[in-house]
Protein backbone atom coordinates (compact mmCIF):
# COMPACT_ATOMS: atom_id res chain seq x y z
CA UNK A 1 0.00 0.00 0.00
CA UNK A 2 1.21 3.51 -0.75
CA UNK A 3 1.63 5.93 1.76
CA UNK A 4 -0.30 9.46 1.36
CA UNK A 5 2.23 12.23 1.13
CA UNK A 6 1.78 14.67 4.04
CA UNK A 7 -0.31 18.38 2.83
CA UNK A 8 0.85 21.39 4.13
CA UNK A 9 -0.58 24.38 4.54
CA UNK A 10 1.75 27.22 5.69
CA UNK A 11 0.66 30.63 7.25
CA UNK A 12 2.49 33.99 7.01
CA UNK A 13 4.60 33.53 10.10
CA UNK A 14 5.96 30.23 8.84
CA UNK A 15 6.51 31.74 5.39
CA UNK A 16 8.31 34.72 6.53
CA UNK A 17 10.99 31.90 8.57
CA UNK A 18 11.53 29.87 5.85
CA UNK A 19 12.64 32.94 3.85
CA UNK A 20 14.81 33.98 6.67
CA UNK A 21 16.19 30.46 6.49
CA UNK A 22 16.54 30.38 2.76
CA UNK A 23 18.06 27.19 0.54
CA UNK A 24 16.82 23.59 0.92
CA UNK A 25 14.40 25.05 3.49
CA UNK A 26 12.19 26.65 0.89
CA UNK A 27 11.56 23.29 -0.93
CA UNK A 28 8.67 22.63 1.66
CA UNK A 29 6.75 25.26 0.23
CA UNK A 30 7.00 23.43 -3.22
CA UNK A 31 3.36 21.39 -3.91
CA UNK A 32 1.99 22.75 -0.69
CA UNK A 33 -0.12 25.62 0.58
CA UNK A 34 -1.03 28.70 2.31
CA UNK A 35 -4.12 31.29 1.36
CA UNK A 36 -4.46 34.31 -0.21
CA UNK A 37 -4.18 36.48 3.14
CA UNK A 38 -0.67 35.32 3.33
CA UNK A 39 0.06 38.36 0.67
CA UNK A 40 -1.26 41.02 2.93
CA UNK A 41 0.21 39.63 6.03
CA UNK A 42 3.73 39.60 4.44
CA UNK A 43 3.14 42.33 2.70
CA UNK A 44 2.56 44.24 6.23
CA UNK A 45 5.51 42.63 7.37
CA UNK A 46 7.42 44.30 4.67
CA UNK A 47 6.13 47.93 5.78
CA UNK A 48 6.23 47.17 9.83
CA UNK A 49 10.38 46.86 8.75
CA UNK A 50 10.92 49.21 6.27
CA UNK A 51 14.14 50.72 7.41
CA UNK A 52 14.95 47.51 9.12
CA UNK A 53 15.17 45.27 6.15
CA UNK A 54 16.64 45.20 2.82
CA UNK A 55 13.17 45.42 1.32
CA UNK A 56 13.74 44.93 -1.99
CA UNK A 57 15.83 41.92 -1.69
CA UNK A 58 13.09 39.93 1.16
CA UNK A 59 10.26 41.15 -1.38
CA UNK A 60 11.78 39.39 -4.05
CA UNK A 61 12.74 36.44 -2.15
CA UNK A 62 8.89 36.51 -0.87
CA UNK A 63 7.85 36.91 -4.75
CA UNK A 64 9.87 33.70 -5.18
CA UNK A 65 8.55 31.61 -2.65
CA UNK A 66 5.28 32.23 -3.25
CA UNK A 67 5.30 31.48 -6.62
CA UNK A 68 5.66 27.89 -6.27
CA UNK A 69 3.16 27.56 -3.41
CA UNK A 70 -0.61 26.97 -4.10
CA UNK A 71 -2.51 29.84 -2.85
CA UNK A 72 -6.35 29.02 -1.85
CA UNK A 73 -8.30 32.14 -2.05
CA UNK A 74 -10.79 32.72 1.09
CA UNK A 75 -13.54 35.30 1.30
CA UNK A 76 -15.63 36.40 3.98
CA UNK A 77 -17.28 32.65 5.00
CA UNK A 78 -19.71 31.87 7.87
CA UNK A 79 -18.04 28.64 8.89
CA UNK A 80 -14.71 30.33 9.23
CA UNK A 81 -16.29 33.12 11.50
CA UNK A 82 -18.34 30.31 13.68
CA UNK A 83 -14.66 28.56 14.13
CA UNK A 84 -13.23 32.04 15.19
CA UNK A 85 -15.92 32.47 17.99
CA UNK A 86 -16.06 28.72 19.12
CA UNK A 87 -12.00 28.86 19.39
CA UNK A 88 -11.81 32.49 20.31
CA UNK A 89 -9.17 33.27 17.71
CA UNK A 90 -8.85 35.83 15.06
CA UNK A 91 -10.58 35.71 11.45
CA UNK A 92 -7.19 35.28 10.42
CA UNK A 93 -6.22 32.70 12.20
CA UNK A 94 -9.47 31.04 11.50
CA UNK A 95 -8.85 31.31 7.85
CA UNK A 96 -6.00 29.33 7.90
CA UNK A 97 -7.15 26.66 10.64
CA UNK A 98 -10.58 26.00 8.87
CA UNK A 99 -8.57 25.91 5.23
CA UNK A 100 -6.27 23.60 6.85
CA UNK A 101 -8.83 21.24 7.62
CA UNK A 102 -10.88 21.40 4.48
CA UNK A 103 -8.03 20.07 2.41
CA UNK A 104 -6.67 17.49 4.45
CA UNK A 105 -3.18 19.61 5.40
CA UNK A 106 -1.59 20.37 8.41
CA UNK A 107 -0.94 23.76 9.18
CA UNK A 108 2.41 25.38 9.98
CA UNK A 109 2.89 28.05 11.96
CA UNK A 110 4.59 30.02 14.83
CA UNK A 111 1.52 31.56 16.31
CA UNK A 112 0.76 30.36 19.32
CA UNK A 113 -2.84 30.59 19.29
CA UNK A 114 -2.58 28.39 15.82
CA UNK A 115 -0.67 26.43 17.42
CA UNK A 116 -2.62 25.58 20.64
CA UNK A 117 -5.23 24.86 18.25
CA UNK A 118 -3.45 22.16 16.41
CA UNK A 119 -1.09 23.66 14.13
CA UNK A 120 2.69 22.48 14.37
CA UNK A 121 5.61 24.58 14.03
CA UNK A 122 7.93 25.31 11.74
CA UNK A 123 10.91 23.53 13.95
CA UNK A 124 8.90 20.27 14.35
CA UNK A 125 8.47 20.20 10.14
CA UNK A 126 11.88 21.04 9.93
CA UNK A 127 12.84 17.86 12.63
CA UNK A 128 10.80 15.77 10.26
CA UNK A 129 12.66 16.46 6.86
Amino acid sequence: MEEREIKYLFDSSAIFDLIKLGGKALDLLKNNYTISLAYYELGNVLWKYKGKLDIETVFNALSYALSFVNIIDVKLEKEILDEAIKRNLTYYDSAYLVTARRIGAKLVSLDKDLINNGAITLEDLLKRN
